[in-house]
């Protein structure tokens, strides 16, 4: 079996058409679903149903460098969304250039701007994005 190899340089993430860059050391990005694809409910006598959730919806955060110029770009969005109703809405991708992961949505915002510190190190800045429809595709590399 020939090993593998997963290399987070080929992991791209745009925004708005825009090449994020500037990612935290440990952590570039999390997607999520907001919720599950099916829930569970119990009866009395111990019968199971699954019930399908059309909820598409997901949640995006992008770990930052607090050097990253990417902040800047994210700041705006937020901005702009603050300030003019829906204007802060835009696409966003995620693809790993060296697998088959792909994660899009045609219309996302940014949910605030991200918890801030300084110390005596650089640290991260994390953005949360979320979207009402969230593609999703889980390849591997």
């Amino acid at each position: 079996m020939a090993t593998k190899t997963y290399d987070p340089a080929l992991l791209v993430v745009v925004v708005n058409g825009i090449l994020m860059s500037g990612f935290a050391e440990n952590s570039v990005v999390d997607v999520e679903r907001i919720n599950g694809m099916f829930s569970l409910q119990m009866g009395a006598d111990g019968t199971s149903t699954r019930s399908k959730s059309n909820d598409k919806s997901g949640r995006i955060t992008l770990h930052l460098m607090q050097t990253s110029a990417s902040n800047d770009i994210m700041s705006l969005f937020a901005l702009i969304d603050e300030t003019i109703d829906s204007g802060g809405k835009f696409p966003v991708m995620i693809k790993d250039l060296g697998g088959r992961a792909l994660h899009s949505s045609d219309e996302a915002w940014v949910v605030g701007m991200p918890k801030s510190g300084n110390t005596n190190k650089a640290g991260a800045r994390e953005w949360m994005i979320e979207t009402g429809n969230l593609d999703w595709f889980e390849g591997g590399n």
